[in-house]
């Protein structure tokens, strides 16, 4: 009889995690009920705009006297590696 297989494995590219960011409006020390409005730009290794999403956070740093704060951010890329396979059989009655 016949047989064929094939298994294909596919990657999934990493993103380029070289980016640059820049504050163009920050202010350190603000008192309290000041508005204040910030920006931040960030670009790829071209200085072109990068298309990114970014978290961000914000604490009063007084409370930290009170008690401290630690924030641990993990960020995950995960890889999907979707397989493919492929096989068809034949015996002809031989087995």
């Amino acid at each position: 009889g016949e047989f064929y297989s094939e298994k294909v494995n596919l990657q999934k590219r990493m993103p380029d995690k070289a980016l640059t960011m820049k504050w163009d409006v920050f202010r350190d020390k603000l008192r309290p009920g000041q508005e204040e409005e910030g920006r931040l730009t960030i670009k790829t290794p071209q200085g072109t705009p990068a298309d990114a999403e970014m978290l961000a956070t914000m604490y009063d740093a007084s409370l930290d006297k009170l008690y401290p704060i630690r924030q641990n951010f993990n960020v995950n890329y995960p890889r999907f590696n979707p397989q493919i396979y492929w096989s068809y059989g034949y015996t002809g009655g031989a087995f």
